[in-house]
């Protein structure tokens, strides 16, 4: 349990003597007393202040105490009380946030732990809270973990409880389906649920009842029948349809409860909670798997004093916050998150401070070194076992899920104190382990790899669209701000070769290879997440903000990340664009008072981004974002600094050393959009910290941010047409048991271009000579190719990131392909049984495959490249890609059977007798002279086309689903586009005809 008990002071204004001081003397002031605010709060080595969340955390803790104990003690449950009825709304209701409209099932949860604690339904309070509910609909609207909560009380059928068979414990980690595709949260909540919705228990509530219980029938419209559906059987909604006709056929076959496996798949569970459990007691960090987790090993015979239930008590207990507005529990808590977070803000502060050389920031970085993970747990290591262990978590005690954006600000936190910490093991073990989780797409997600799979929110039991975590723009902001810092700061001369001692890890020089190699996959992790970042702009200039409200959030966190890669060679042009239309959107959406604010409700309604009332922890953001770009004379930064320094109000000490900081009622950090949000109370602190300390750095120092990084807003159209073959740069790369063996795809691609076509210019050039007369102008158009694949896999190899090296690769065309198209004809004159009309009616088919594959592949590609791509899109690429591949299949199979046929394999004509003989005595194994005989001078060929090939690769490598391999595709079928207006797939034959004519 903690407290914190604090002195709220409102002031209108700053004292006049105070008004006229500049602008850049109040900054200093108010940056004094907020860091003085930060220091007064500082305890046992590190910063934890109270993570605020809905009642629904502290109600479903009344359930649990209840479940266990069948009483609350009175003295807690006052204290319970006072904090409920303090966060109702007017109306009666509850929200899910502060000024929030009111929630069903969060209002529902509320009532029923008032109604448990005590409270009599005729209380005015309740009163309103059941004509709010019954307003909106009864219960049958509540969501799918409130009708668990209440049907462990009797209050709803079991059977209004999707399936939850716990055998899906045994499906393994690489199925499209498994405990491991759920995001970590989600995980770790759903495995003991396997097991409550397994025993389906019932308990009593106060009135005694427990089975069809009416304890809180004046809540339904219909308390009779009591209606809960669920699922979907729209056949407009194919996947949610599938999974509710799986849903009805589990619960037709009683959730598989007698299966003989069943036994089993209990013990597997309960081994799975316990090998989860920390050593401290607690469950994931979070509070709703510690209540269940608790739950299920009770009902598997566990007993109160059992040392697994002792510690998981303990646990929940240490999330308990009591202050004066009663006792409430938190459903996460931050240590880690808030002290570096608070390291990185006091690093920004000005030299003239003197705060940066505090010995508290070293010993703060001593604590989060401490913590950081080297243990072999981690669930992580499902689908990346080999990447070294480093990562961070929020909490104290969560080995299992380290968090990437945690460890992100982790590195930052120690790079901005320390750059010697560059080449330190702790900072290059976080670092390896983020560049290992990063996915497919270029992103980073918050705790899992490729954990995309979004169709799970389909299932019946989803309702709060919430079990996965895909990449996410603001997480990869901040992870390329670490990558961008720890870029700089390792190209730098080592200004020391020995070795040193700090938070317990080497640092300093004398591992140059290890260095390098640390700048490579930096390199190359920050060259695949621009793109993604460039993808996934709003056409606003915006990016969306996953962990944070919401915009404004996402639009810093990426704007901060840029800021790096802003002269990078090849993203420069885009990365300026991108920042002239994020800063112009921040710019206009600036609230009249200087300030900035962003409404929850921009995540249900987008048209509200960047709309709300200016909070201080908003406007920090969006004035992060703005100094990126512009310095301390921009007008709308000092209009955001003067309203941070107007609006310091909650005093916690008077005086010129007085400790201040900024009252902040909103809720501005999200847990799941739309159905859950949060608000880390120190956000209010340290952000403003930052951004004022960067201001008074840049005015107090006489720095002006480089203009090179700030592009009128009419530039993005500039830099439009190099930003689709850039886009198509980039091939995702896979890690290889061994670090060091990392190797980027589209070099492995090269190289082997290199391999296969370096040595078949040698034959080409001699067969050139040989049979020249039979068809010089075919032999050299042969040779240019060749050439046009050795060349550019040649530049490739020497510089991956080419994109001239992409375009000379996709227009050079095998002489493999030319060589086996003559050979089939060749085999087609002796196979004199095919008919001409078969012949080309098979052809036209295949034709008409790869121009309708070609024009699906060209207009997806279109859509992706705009500034609102669309799923179709993707389709139209898939679908074409499909086609390409089939019309490849098709022309392997007909050159199979032909060349069975003409080379004696199979059955022949009577006039095809001794073909074989022929055949090979025909200039040799090599026949691209017959690709166009003179019968036949205007055939179309459609070997044209058989880029296609490397464009099914990138697709079906990627099982279809990784962005940078469909663009690679896109790429392919560039070339395809070139050579059709060139005429090449009519071409050829036509050359070969003129060279032997």
């Amino acid at each position: 349990m903690a407290t914190l008990t604090t002195t709220m002071a409102t002031t209108a204004t700053m004292a006049t003597a105070e008004d006229s001081q500049p602008l850049e003397a109040q900054a200093r002031t108010a940056l004094t007393k907020a860091t003085n605010y930060a220091w007064e709060i500082f305890s046992n080595r590190h910063w934890c202040s109270e993570l605020e969340s809905n009642v629904t955390v502290t109600c479903e803790h009344i359930f649990f105490l209840y479940v266990l104990y069948q009483h609350i003690d009175p003295e807690e449950g006052s204290q319970y009380w006072q904090w409920l009825l303090s966060q109702q709304n007017a109306d009666g209701s509850w929200g899910i946030a502060p000024n929030y409209p009111g929630d069903i099932s969060t209002s529902a949860e509320a009532y029923l732990a008032l109604r448990i604690i005590g409270m009599s339904p005729d209380s005015p309070e309740l009163s309103r809270a059941r004509t709010f509910i019954r307003a909106a609909g009864g219960l049958s609207k509540m969501r799918m973990f409130t009708r668990i909560f209440f049907a462990e009380f009797g209050l709803v059928p079991w059977t209004a409880i999707p399936q939850l068979p716990a055998e899906f414990i045994f499906v393994p980690a690489h199925f499209p389906i498994s405990i491991y595709r759920l995001a970590s949260w989600a995980r770790s909540n759903v495995v003991p649920l396997l097991i409550i919705a397994h025993h389906r228990p019932l308990y009593p509530l106060p009135n005694g009842l427990y089975k069809q219980n009416p304890f809180l029938d004046e809540l339904w419209l219909d308390p009779a029948t009591k209606p809960l559906p669920y699922g979907s059987l729209d056949p407009t909604d194919p996947v949610a349809f599938v999974f509710t006709i799986l849903e009805k056929a589990l619960s037709y076959l009683g959730g598989l409860r007698r299966s003989p496996t069943r036994g089993y798949a209990r013990r597997r569970c309960i081994q799975w909670i316990l090998q989860h459990q920390e050593k401290s007691g607690d469950w994931a960090g979070i509070i709703p798997p510690m209540h269940a987790g608790i739950k299920a090993l009770l009902l598997e015979g566990y007993k109160l004093h059992d040392e697994p239930i002792q510690l998981g008590l303990a646990a929940i207990e240490r999330f308990t916050w009591t202050d004066n507005r009663g006792k409430r529990l938190q459903c996460c808590i931050s240590p880690v998150w808030d002290t570096v977070l608070m390291v990185r803000a006091l690093q920004d502060t000005p030299a003239s401070l003197g705060i940066k050389s505090d010995p508290r920031i070293a010993d703060a970085l001593a604590w989060t070194a401490e913590n950081q993970h080297r243990g072999p747990e981690g669930d992580w290591r499902a689908y990346k076992p080999n990447i070294p262990v480093g990562g961070w978590a929020f909490e104290y005690h969560n080995t299992w899920y380290p968090d990437i954006d945690d460890t992100a600000a982790a590195v930052l936190a120690f790079l901005t104190h320390d750059p010697a910490t560059a080449r330190s093991r702790l900072v290059r073990n976080a670092v390896l382990w983020i560049i290992g989780m990063q996915n497919a797409d270029g992103g980073w997600a918050a705790f899992d790899h490729e954990n995309n799979r979004l169709f799970l929110n389909k299932i019946p039991f989803s309702d709060m669209e919430s079990l996965c975590d895909p990449s996410t723009p603001d997480v990869t902001g901040r992870t390329i701000e670490c990558l961008g810092m720890l870029r700089d700061l390792l190209m730098r001369p080592v200004e020391h070769a020995e070795k040193g001692e700090k938070y317990g890890y080497l640092y300093g020089g004398g591992d140059a290879t290890a260095d390098a190699h640390l700048l490579q996959i930096t390199n190359t992790a920050c060259a695949r997440a621009i793109p993604y970042l460039i993808r996934t702009q709003e056409a606003t200039g915006a990016w969306y903000g996953r962990w944070a409200v919401n915009y404004v959030y996402g639009t810093c966190l990426v704007l901060c990340g840029l800021q790096y890669f802003k002269h990078d060679p090849t993203f420069a042009l885009e990365i300026q664009a991108m920042a002239a239309r994020a800063v112009k959107w921040l710019k206009q959406v600036q609230n009249s008072n200087g300030g900035w604010g962003e409404s929850l409700l921009s995540y249900r309604e987008p048209w509200r981004a960047g709309c709300g009332p200016s909070t201080p922890s908003q406007t920090a953001w969006a004035l992060m974002g703005i100094l990126t770009v512009y310095g301390g004379e921009d007008r709308s930064v000092q209009r955001g600094v003067r309203h941070l320094v107007d609006t310091q109000d909650d005093i916690l000490s008077q005086g010129d050393g007085g400790a201040a900081a900024w009252t902040e009622r909103e809720f501005t950090s999200t847990g799941f959009p739309n159905h859950f949000y949060i608000s880390y109370t120190l956000y209010r602190v340290y952000f403003p910290i930052t951004v004022l300390g960067r201001y008074l750095s840049l005015v107090e120092g006489g720095q002006e941010k480089e203009k090179g990084f700030s592009l009128p807003f009419s530039s993005v159209s500039a830099c439009g047409l190099g930003l689709f073959d850039r886009r198509l740069n980039y091939m995702p790369y896979n890690w290889l048991p061994k670090m060091d063996d990392f190797i980027y795809m589209t070099s492995g691609l090269l190289i082997a271009q290199l391999v296969l076509y370096a040595p078949l210019t040698l034959p080409t050039l001699y067969l050139l000579f040989r049979h020249g007369k039979h068809g010089l102008l075919a032999w050299l158009y042969l040779l240019a190719f060749c050439i046009l694949r050795v060349t550019g896999a040649a530049m490739g190899v020497n510089d991956p990131h080419n994109a001239g090296a992409q375009i000379i690769s996709s227009i050079g065309l095998s002489p493999l392909l030319l060589s086996i198209d003559g050979v089939l004809h060749e085999s087609r004159i002796y196979y004199v049984s095919t008919s001409k009309r078969t012949e080309w009616t098979f052809m036209a088919l295949i034709h008409i495959l790869v121009a309708t594959g070609v024009a699906m592949v060209g207009v997806g590609a279109g859509g992706l490249v705009g500034d609102t791509p669309k799923s179709s899109d993707l389709s139209n690429i898939k679908v074409g890609m499909v086609l390409l591949e089939v019309a490849w299949g098709m022309l392997a199979l007909w050159g199979l059977w032909t060349l069975w046929n003409g080379t004696g394999g199979g059955r022949k004509s009577a006039g095809n007798r001794g073909a074989p003989a022929g055949l090979a005595a025909r200039e040799g194994w090599l026949m691209p002279r017959y690709t166009a005989p003179n019968r036949h001078p205007r055939r179309p060929c459609p070997h044209r086309d058989f880029s296609g090939i490397y464009a099914c690769r990138g697709i079906h490598t990627a099982r279809g689903s990784k962005p940078d391999d469909r663009e690679f595709g896109c790429s392919c079928c560039v070339g395809i586009f070139t050579r059709v207006v060139r005429g090449d797939c009519f071409g050829v034959r036509w050359v070969c005809d003129q060279g032997s004519g």
